[in-house]
């Protein structure tokens, strides 16, 4: 289950790029790692010296959440957190309602919402 550590660093790090997608225009796809450096939800639980372009590899193939899972970057998140968090950001190109999108998020699972 999802915990408030890792809510905050995905809620806080989308909150610091103005609440932003992480869109690649190439392939119009959200990307783990966009332009201006802006990260999608779930990027923003890779660590920047563990991120390797091949992650964002649109031929081969996004990976994905069993790949997360094995490479420990999300050991506590169910693939259903996986996913919501990534449709609360993919879904929602304007900032306001990608913001609204985590707050309903994380109420949904009782969690704070972080102060900047």
């Amino acid at each position: 289950m999802i915990t408030q550590q890792t809510f905050n660093t995905i809620y806080l790090g989308l909150q610091a790029q103005g609440w932003r997608q992480s869109y690649d225009r190439e392939a119009f796809m959200c990307a783990y790692r966009g332009a201006n450096n802006h990260k999608c939800a779930i990027g923003h639980l890779i660590p920047d010296d563990q991120y390797v372009p091949k992650m964002d590899d649109f031929v081969a193939g996004v990976l994905g959440y069993d790949w997360f899972k094995e490479l420990n970057f999300v050991p506590e998140l169910t693939r259903d957190e996986f996913n919501g968090l990534q449709a609360c950001h993919d879904n929602n190109v304007h900032p306001d309602e990608m913001k609204a999108a985590f707050i309903t998020f994380g109420q949904k699972f009782g969690l704070e919402i972080p102060a900047p």
